[in-house]
């Protein structure tokens, strides 16, 4: 692994335990995803045998932390066998390494956004919903952009996402509705409920802001020096073009009119690289909602 992947991954892991640690968690939020379900458990464990642990005890985050591998193990095997193996093994060095010393020695005693009389509201606890969800969105995403996930259910998320085709905020969402759902039946408290479901809505947007590896776009581009072009899409492997003959109206010159389908994140380097090999390029772009066909997804071969 190289020393700039390993860097990513542990300031994605950092980012994403500050939004929990410092906003969720001191606003009395359950987290989202499995994480959400090892807080869930050990909060069950506190509450039967009436232990009187805070949310920040050692005690509480040795029960977590120890619920949050036993129930990520499932979806590693399933990251292993179907996903694949350099995703997985930088899942385990981040969901059981990384993430759960962050969450062991970074602890925060109070909520950051406590009202102006030092109490926590409803209003506090929305808006450290909201910051709690886009800063572990923004772990998460940056892990994901280096090869990785943060564990459980980002695992079953990528799965569906990578052989469906579809935003992997969108079945993240379906996923934690049962976190949302198992905080109604654990509690009987239809406000935790609503703030679980600001928390992950924000965050799944937030994942797939900083990265959507399923957005992809159509670049049109007409051109005089196919070429130059040609050999720029070439040098790219597993990607290609599609050629059509066209005439420029005004001045009725022959060119060509090269679609090509790539991701949205590859996007701008294309269009730097063909108007730096042809200034006058035309250049459109369109978003693409869906492709049946050969086309390979940059994400894949970080898996």
């Amino acid at each position: 692994m190289k020393p700039k992947t390993l860097f990513m991954l542990v300031l994605g892991s950092l980012i994403y335990v500050l939004g929990i640690n410092y906003f969720i968690v001191t606003a009395n939020i359950f987290s989202a995803g499995l994480m959400g379900l090892a807080q869930e458990f050990a909060q069950t464990i506190n509450h039967i045998f009436s232990f009187g642990w805070s949310n920040t005890s050692s005690q509480y985050l040795t029960v977590q932390t120890f619920a949050y591998w036993a129930l990520n193990l499932p979806a590693l095997i399933l990251g292993f066998t179907k996903v694949g193996k350099k995703f997985t093994t930088k899942t385990l060095i981040c969901s059981f390494v990384f993430i759960p010393l962050f969450m062991n020695i970074l602890v925060s005693e109070s909520s950051l956004l406590l009202d102006i009389d030092g109490q926590l509201t409803l209003a506090s606890q929305v808006l450290s919903a909201v910051v709690g969800g886009t800063l572990t969105g923004m772990g998460m995403g940056i892990i994901f952009r280096y090869g990785g996930s943060s564990g459980g259910t980002d695992i079953v998320a990528t799965y569906l996402a990578l052989f469906k085709g579809k935003s992997f905020g969108k079945y993240n969402l379906m996923i934690n509705l049962v976190v949302i759902t198992w905080a109604v039946i654990l509690f009987n408290d239809f406000k935790v409920a609503i703030l679980l479901l600001i928390l992950i809505f924000v965050q799944s947007r937030a994942v797939d802001y900083f990265y959507n590896f399923h957005d992809k776009v159509t670049l049109f581009a007409i051109t005089t020096k196919e070429d130059e072009l040609r050999e720029i899409v070439l040098s790219t492997p597993d990607r290609t073009y599609t050629k059509l003959n066209a005439t420029l109206g005004y001045s009725q010159t022959e060119a060509a009119l090269l679609m090509i389908v790539i991701n949205k994140e590859e996007l701008d380097l294309a269009i730097n690289a063909f108007k730096k090999a042809d200034p006058d390029c035309f250049i459109d772009v369109i978003s693409t909602a869906s492709i049946s066909g050969n086309f390979e997804n940059r994400f894949k071969t970080q898996l």
